[in-house]
């Protein structure tokens, strides 16, 4: 339990202050990248959740694998006649070697209750997941054949081959008031009963469009993935930030997916707020169906159908590049910093006040070992931090 509570800490204090500093630099990107496609916008707040979730596991091997200094000592080594003494700087240079590090005790207790507090949330997340898949399913196994009109069965056809899909099912459920898809091999889009019955063409192209939009991008099981990947670390509310971006660029994208292809970007913005209106009242769906108004950006995304910039596909796609190539340029570079979280307890001191008397003894007899000196320091600084640990716990 104590190895497993360091390691988990170690996770949990360079994810406190990596995940920010990834969300900034996302940020700033997809502020750059405001005018060009929103898949690109997109691409970067993937990327930022990737990082995100990468990192402190990256930084956590990196600084449990390696033995790192919290503070440097000198020990002087006698000098004889003519002889220079040994450099200060010197000697903390040799004991800081290895991976730019810092080392934060914590008591066996403390660290402990944290390490149960994160395993109980990740608990929490996974039980929430997967009852949201539960749910999903049985949406799906609920929902009956729909019957196709005339007019909708000329819609399907045309989205279907504007998409290039094929092999997907369409059926019908009273218990959603807004159109919705799911499914990893087996897709389906699920129309609610009102919404089947309706003739008007423009409202069933904008339903049917954007939820092969979905299903042609792959969305849903990318968001099971990206779900996974935010549940390490979902204590952290910089990471929700992310997930949230990548919703709400995610239905952006989407719309221009399907304003390309299908609609015209007026009809389909007056067809997406005629669905709002409909679904004032509508029940809470599971939540790895995607329908039309996730992400919660309504007038965002209408603002940007209707006064949508004219884009130069090449400069946008240079910006992208670069967008991107920053961002695995600062997340290498922060894998080279981390904090490394140490859990002691009372019989540390006496442990290692016995593993530094062989050493003490070996050092009076020859003082111009370097690597003697450095597992000096090494034992100090523990058995330091260690008293300023119980310091702490006492006050």
């Amino acid at each position: 339990m104590e190895t497993l509570s360091s390691y988990l800490l170690t996770f949990l204090l360079n994810a406190l202050w990596q995940i920010p500093l990834i969300a900034c630099v996302a940020a700033l990107a997809a502020w750059l990248l405001r005018h060009g496609p929103a898949n690109h916008r997109h691409a970067v707040w993937v990327l930022a959740l990737i990082a995100s979730a990468a990192l402190p596991i990256v930084s956590t091997c990196t600084v449990t694998s390696q033995r790192t200094t919290t503070l440097a000592f000198t020990v002087p080594a006698p000098t004889q006649q003519g002889e220079p003494a040994p450099s200060q700087n010197a000697t903390r240079m040799a004991s800081s070697a290895g991976p730019l590090s810092r080392t934060i005790a914590y008591k066996q207790t403390t660290a402990t209750a944290l390490a149960l507090a994160y395993l109980l949330l990740l608990s929490f997340c996974l039980a929430k997941l997967l009852r949201a898949l539960i749910l999903t399913a049985l949406m799906r196994r609920r929902s009956a054949v729909a019957i196709q009109s005339p007019v909708l069965r000329q819609v399907w056809t045309r989205c279907a081959e504007s998409f290039g899909l094929s092999d997907i099912q369409l059926v019908t459920s009273a218990r959603i008031l807004t159109p919705a898809a799911a499914g990893f091999l087996r897709k389906v889009i699920i129309l609610p009963e009102t919404l089947l019955r309706s003739t008007n063409e423009e409202e069933l192209t904008t339903a049917i469009g954007h939820e092969m939009a979905h299903l042609a991008r792959r969305d849903f099981a990318l968001n099971v993935l990206y779900q996974l990947l935010y549940v390490p670390i979902s204590f952290h509310p910089a990471s929700w930030l992310i997930l949230r971006s990548i919703e709400e660029t995610r239905e952006m994208a989407c719309d221009e997916f399907v304003t390309d292809r299908v609609l015209d970007s007026c009809v389909y913005a007056r067809s997406l707020v005629s669905f709002a209106a409909a679904a004032i009242n509508a029940v809470p769906k599971p939540s790895y169906l995607l329908g039309v108004f996730d992400g919660n950006i309504l007038e965002r995304r209408v603002h940007r159908l209707l006064h949508r910039p004219a884009v130069d596909l090449k400069r946008a796609r240079i910006r992208l590049a670069s967008s991107l190539t920053a961002m695995v340029l600062c997340s290498i570079g922060t894998s080279g910093i981390a904090v490394k979280a140490h859990a002691q307890n009372s019989a540390d001191v006496e442990a290692k006040l016995k593993a530094l008397e062989p050493l003490m003894q070996h050092l009076s007899e020859d003082r111009s070992d370097p690597q003697l000196l450095d597992e000096v320091q090494q034992q100090l600084a523990e058995i330091l931090e260690i008293g300023r640990v119980s310091c702490r716990e006492r006050v």
